[in-house]
């Protein structure tokens, strides 16, 4: 758009755009203080999340080396030890 021979954006005349949120789902608001609480420790929201390990391509080559090995067996054990996390946190 042209003024006074100025050009003006069009997107400056619109105004702004708002963006619609979509809300995570969150726990009723007529739940039990004591349902609230278990959910809570369960999913992890009151800062005690459970890590899980990220996803490792690991290859190896056709007489795997003694690092390759080592390198399966350090991730095998941090991915046992996030599932002992979850089963003992789901157990209890």
């Amino acid at each position: 758009m042209v003024n006074n021979g100025t050009l003006v954006e069009s997107a400056l005349t619109t105004g702004t755009v708002q963006a619609i949120r979509i809300k995570k789902p969150g726990i009723p608001v007529n739940t039990p203080e004591w349902l609230r609480n278990m959910i809570e420790i369960l999913v992890g929201r009151r800062n005690n999340k459970i890590e899980i390990p990220k996803h490792e391509t690991l290859t190896f080559s056709s007489t795997p080396t003694q690092a390759e090995c080592e390198a399966l067996y350090e991730y095998t054990n941090r991915v046992r030890s996030a599932l002992d996390s979850l089963i003992t946190r789901f157990d209890s």
